[in-house]
């Protein structure tokens, strides 16, 4: 097996060196209302405070109530830091990432007790999530039992949870035995091959919600997608970039909105779609499409990543008139998935950025900024050394959770896609790091 490291394939500070500091010196992508923010501190605060959150989040490992959050919102987490020590080639928080993520893979929660595979469960998204946070690892930290564990969770969503043409010969899910579970060949004349189901469910449970469960979503087949672009771009195995075109073509078949938004799911025994439109779906839509284009050379994939990137830092679905999404808003004391949702978008928007023409790398930049912007003066422990963030990125700032910082921690990472330019030189603290 060939194995590429993705420093072979991106440079992140050159790529973004060459970039334009002002949205207005490239042709217009983002909606004209969008502010255009600009750093009013250093480079090197800005680091410093994003270091100190990411550190913050890690405190709350401590103690018997841990606030850290677990399943697949946790695996985000371990994404993100995985991500920033890759970013700032070091290797600072590596102890407790390998500690923690070993611990998940021999305990995620559900049906872990059946199947008996590393960091699989009854939720075949929530495999995909973690199967992404260990490769996020073998890419920082260069161990080979996170790549291992990566391609284990491949193999068993393909064998869990892919719809194969012998699941539509048999009319259910043959793998994982639901006799209860119809799945139609064919729904609206379209094939069902490819998609993947949300959940598998542990059969020797009769009574498991998921042994039952007929939605096969576009998370699911999404993540199965972008984890198999990944492992094919890492490995340089073909069959894992065969296998993510046959799962983000059938999102292709059925989930894709006229505006190329993606649809939730479709019930595999009913065909009836279920139109909630969410960021991560779109993201992780975008991010597969955008990874497969790169490494088969694809343009046309190329182009289906940058139009629904486009879409989705412009619909007024989840961006505010300034440019901030508001998904995910309310009490946020409460924990809720939805935290989490638009965090997933702008990690793939900053995934396809090194592949998008320089119009796209900019607006994609500045949608970031927009994002930073808004967090730090908004929602924000304090907008002149913001350590802490909460769950609503428009505001007002009330409490930081778990699940508020995991998903502000992908901001903080994308920032890196800002040249050195766009900060002062001066090493203020007295004013909000970022204003309009």
């Amino acid at each position: 097996m060939v194995v590429f490291s993705r420093k072979s394939l991106m440079t992140l500070i050159p790529l973004v060196a060459a970039l334009p500091s002002k949205r207005d010196s490239s042709p217009a992508i983002l909606n004209s209302s969008y502010v255009n923010p600009h750093f009013q501190q250093s480079c090197d605060n800005v680091w410093s405070y994003s270091t100190d959150s990411f550190q913050y989040l890690l405190s709350l490992l401590n103690g018997t109530d841990s606030d850290f959050p677990t399943g697949w919102v946790g695996q985000n987490g371990w994404t993100n830091i995985a991500q920033w020590d890759y970013q700032q080639h070091s290797k600072l928080f590596y102890d407790q990432y390998k500690i923690n993520e070993t611990y998940y893979a021999y305990n995620p929660t559900g049906c872990y007790a059946y199947w008996h595979n590393p960091l699989a469960d009854c939720y075949n998204d929530d495999a995909g999530w973690a199967a992404l946070s260990s490769l996020e690892g073998y890419e920082a930290y260069g161990d080979p039992v996170f790549l291992a564990w990566a391609e284990s969770v491949f193999e068993f969503v393909d064998g869990h949870g892919f719809i194969h043409q012998s699941d539509l010969d048999a009319g259910y899910l043959v793998d994982t035995k639901w006799p209860n579970t119809t799945l139609q060949a064919t729904c609206n004349g379209q094939s069902m091959y490819g998609g993947v189901y949300w959940m598998n469910g542990a059969p020797m449970d009769p009574n498991q919600g998921g042994a039952g469960d007929p939605d096969v979503n576009a998370v699911s087949s999404g993540l199965f997608a972008l984890l198999g672009a990944e492992l094919c771009r890492i490995t340089g195995d073909q069959v894992y970039c065969d296998r993510a075109y046959e799962a983000i073509q059938w999102i292709d078949r059925f989930l894709v909105r006229p505006d190329g938004l993606i649809y939730d799911h479709i019930n595999g025994t009913s065909c009836e779609v279920k139109d909630w439109t969410f960021t991560y779906n779109a993201a992780l839509y975008l991010g597969a499409y955008g990874v497969l284009g790169h490494i088969t050379s694809n343009q046309t994939a190329l182009d289906i990543a940058k139009q629904v990137a486009i879409t989705s830092m412009n619909t007024p679905v989840w961006n505010t008139d300034q440019g901030v999404i508001f998904e995910g808003a309310g009490n946020v004391t409460q924990g809720n998935d939805a935290i989490g949702f638009k965090s997933v978008l702008i990690r793939n928007l900053h995934r396809i950025s090194q592949w998008m023409d320089s119009d796209v790398q900019e607006a994609i930049r500045q949608y970031v900024n927009i994002q930073y912007w808004s967090l730090v003066n908004n929602d924000s422990n304090n907008p002149n050394m913001p350590i802490q963030y909460g769950r609503n990125w428009t505001g007002t700032y009330e409490v930081s959770t778990g699940q508020t910082m995991v998903a502000a921690l992908d901001v903080l990472n994308a920032l890196i896609l800002n040249p050195q330019s766009a900060f002062p030189d001066t090493n203020v603290t007295n004013m909000p790091v970022i204003g309009i």
